[in-house]
């Protein structure tokens, strides 16, 4: 499925990573934009319904979700497997400049699923 999103929007951060989260229908979750800036600090947004609203988006009203203690260089979602469709369950990846990997479960980022410290990609 691809859905064409032509609004714009600006951020007057600076961005080191950005991933996407597709909505599920059967918990009639919005796609949600996960972005990290050059501090280490993670926000998410919920992406409007193109076809529904013709208002700009506003990334002001991002909540910030999760941190790192240096800046990011990376940020990956992945769905678990064998979960089906429409679960809405998955894992957020995001690695720093001090070469540590956190692994946390979506869309409860606050739990930790592993910690891969001093990795070497």
């Amino acid at each position: 499925m691809f859905v064409a999103w032509q609004q714009t929007s600006v951020v007057k951060k600076r961005l080191s990573a950005v991933t996407f989260v597709p909505g599920t229908a059967a918990a009639a979750a919005a796609p949600t934009i996960l972005y990290a800036d050059r501090i280490g600090d993670c926000y998410q947004f919920s992406v409007p319904n193109a076809a529904t609203s013709t208002q700009p988006v506003d990334i002001t009203a991002s909540s910030q979700v999760f941190g790192h203690l240096a800046s990011m260089t990376d940020l990956v979602y992945t769905s678990v497997a064998g979960s089906g469709s429409g679960s809405g369950s998955g894992y957020v990846l995001s690695s720093d400049d001090e070469a540590q990997v956190r692994v946390s479960h979506y869309p409860q980022l606050y739990n930790i699923q592993s910690f891969f410290l001093h990795h070497k990609g």
